[in-house]
């Protein structure tokens, strides 16, 4: 081989590298992965850990992370987040059919403009609704009753739904469990012809009658949403339970809502049903199978299960251009340095636009070592800027008890510090999400300055707006 071929040779070796080398570091940044040129360097330590997995397989698109790429070959733990994300609501190509139920308070204290604006909703619904979708309507007081049950509309039961939502009358107690039952029992009716399910459950009051544990009501929903639906609230005037209304949506895995004034009821009804009739996917539901040793502590802002080694949580049926998460902690055992499994991953989902089941595998695993240099270089700050979200969540809690307490000062500077502290600390993760939720903290903190706070009245309607935005920071 001549002078000249060795040349070329080693310049085409030389290119290739190069170009294989720009390209590598171009699909780090696209995954978002917090790897640096200097971990690349050192790839025969680790050349297949996973720390970030992502896949875009039909409607949803799905990302899994860990806090770090490199973690301590001691006993330790760590945190995981599931991120699945939706396109724009271009890509529909199909409505499929709805099938809703309606779960009114009727009781006594909904006499009035309560009750008005509450039938005025419910026919914004009935109207949201085309010929062909489900619809029923139960309500409760002290007791619950089916005033029209389960049925397809045309122009016939249309209107006689519309006739049923206009004589409905108040009087009695306020059983939310009833409600619930019955509507649960309404809505299976409708579910295997139905691409969506969905119960709202409207409420001003303080569950008096039947189940009144805010844990058991939950449960409720919860065997709703497992079903296949989901269930959001509406809580409705200063009087209702705002930690129960919230705690509903959050098993049922729906939004809440907060109506101050009975006018505004028919907007909030429209933001849910568009929210409905926009969905993609149907109950996103993810399954993860963690190794050896890898022991799950707690999970954040919505309801795990786990049985064994399997953690299992969904995360409901997702409308297009949304995103939802799930966050959890974990310890890893003590053991040899190297790499490491610390979970596979199972997402499954019904993909409403390819009208199929999708199902998406992964396998998430780290490089377990002793070199403190390695582990602060792979910190995952998405993973941190998420782990921060939900403390702002909490915060609003905690502001939350001290309002109830009177203690509005104290809230208002439990809130301000933590606003600075989230503010310091994504000047490191530099997250746009973390910075549109501590916005809301923001508006939460300046509602506290504002004379109403130093009523009774103020006060309530501050703590089910704190509730209203924690939902919507966890959700």
């Amino acid at each position: 081989m001549n002078k000249h071929s060795l040349t070329a040779i080693l310049v085409g070796l030389g290119l290739s590298f190069g170009l294989y080398y720009i390209w590598f570091l171009a699909q780090q940044r696209e995954m978002g992965s917090p790897q640096l040129p200097e971990t690349v360097a050192r790839s025969a330590e680790n050349p297949s850990a996973t720390s970030t997995v992502s896949s875009a397989q039909g409607a949803v698109s799905i990302e899994a992370r860990i806090a770090s790429t490199h973690l301590s070959a001691g006993a330790t733990r760590t945190h995981v987040l599931l991120h699945a994300r939706t396109g724009d609501s271009a890509t529909r190509t199909v409505r499929v059919p709805s099938n809703v139920v309606l779960v009114i308070d009727r009781s006594g204290s909904m006499a009035g403009a309560w009750i008005e604006n509450a039938k005025l909703s419910a026919e914004h619904v009935l109207d949201s609704l085309q010929d062909g979708d489900r619809i029923a309507l139960i309500s409760y007081a002290t007791d619950a009753q089916i005033d029209y049950p389960s049925t397809l509309l045309n122009s016939s039961s249309r209107s006689a739904v519309r006739n049923t939502i206009r004589n409905l009358r108040v009087g009695g107690g306020t059983c939310i469990s009833c409600g619930l039952t019955m509507g649960q029992a309404q809505l299976s009716k409708g579910q295997a012809e139905s691409g969506v399910s969905r119960v709202i459950l409207f409420s001003d009051g303080q569950a008096n009658t039947g189940i009144v544990d805010l844990d058991q009501l939950a449960s409720l929903a919860r065997d709703i949403e497992r079903s296949g639906s989901t269930v959001s609230s509406v809580g409705v005037g200063l009087d209702y339970n705002e930690s129960l209304m919230m705690q509903l949506a959050v098993s049922g895995n729906g939004n809440h809502y907060f109506v101050e004034n009975p006018t505004q009821l028919a907007s909030i009804l429209k933001e849910e049903m568009n929210s409905l009739q926009q969905l993609v996917a149907k109950r996103v539901v993810a399954t993860f199978e963690l190794a050896e040793g890898v022991t799950f502590i707690k999970g954040y802002d919505r309801p795990f299960e786990v049985e064994g080694r399997r953690v299992f949580v969904s995360l409901g049926d997702m409308p297009a251009s949304s995103e939802r998460t799930a966050l959890f902690e974990v310890s890893l055992p003590a053991g040899p340095e190297g790499m490491r499994m610390l979970s596979t991953l199972s997402v499954g989902y019904e993909d409403l636009v390819a009208s199929k089941a999708q199902h998406v595998e992964h396998s998430l695993s780290y490089i377990a070592t002793s070199d403190l240099e390695s582990i602060n270089r792979g910190v995952d700050h998405v993973v941190l800027a998420r782990l921060e979200q939900a403390k702002l969540a909490d915060t609003l809690a905690e502001a939350n008890e001290l309002i109830r307490n009177g203690d509005v000062e104290q809230a208002k500077s439990t809130v301000r510090k933590q606003i600075q502290l989230s503010r310091d600390n994504n000047m490191v993760y530099g997250s746009t999400n973390l910075n549109l939720q501590i916005e809301i903290l923001e508006e939460a903190a300046g509602e506290m300055d504002a004379p109403a706070m130093a009523t009774g009245k103020g006060r309530s309607a501050g703590v089910k707006k704190n509730v209203e935005r924690q939902r919507s920071i966890l959700y």
